[in-house]
């Protein structure tokens, strides 16, 4: 619901799916998946999605560790870490110049999140970083990159308005 609500107010189009309603046709012209929160991912949708790609679609996966749908967008393993294991989170350092007019910084205080393991020779990149509370950055990637798509460690909170209605017209833009 977050999700949508932003990419409404910052007029993105958007269908909404039932992943059993996900098919090759149903996801026709589509420019664009994004999976907000999907955490069991019946087959029929990653097959679904693994044709979209291979036919030129793009990913967006968010708070995602199914090892079938990450491949696709450059990730070979995903980790979980929350509780003790995770310092507290205030937010993510963009590098602006991987996505155009991607915002320094927006606000996001996860509690948990899906650490990602990058293919190195599939060409996948972080493109952001978790910062900590308090200040500073972290080593753990928040946002990765790929021909085919991104990955996003948590769901998309909606703690930052306007920071978050920017990033994601730049992730959509590019």
């Amino acid at each position: 619901g977050r999700l949508s609500k932003r990419l409404e107010q910052v007029g993105i189009a958007f269908v909404t799916l039932p992943d059993g309603e996900v098919t090759t046709e149903a996801l026709g012209a589509a420019k664009l998946v994004l999976l907000p929160y999907n955490p069991a991912v019946p087959e029929g949708l990653a097959s679904a999605l693994a044709s979209y790609v291979s036919g030129g679609g793009k990913l967006g996966l968010f708070f995602c560790s199914d090892a079938r749908l990450l491949s696709l967008v450059g990730v070979r393993s995903a980790s979980y870490r929350g509780g003790n294991s995770l310092p507290a989170l205030e937010g993510v350092g963009f590098a602006p110049a991987l996505v155009a007019n991607t915002p320094l910084t927006m606000r996001q205080r996860s509690w948990n999140v899906v650490v990602p393991a990058l293919a190195a020779e599939d060409g996948a990149t972080v493109a952001g970083s978790w910062t900590l509370a308090g200040g500073g950055g972290s080593a753990i990637a928040a946002l990765t990159l790929h021909r085919c798509g991104f990955t996003f460690g948590h769901v998309y909170l909606d703690e930052d308005a306007q920071a978050g209605g920017q990033w994601l017209l730049a992730l959509v833009e590019h």
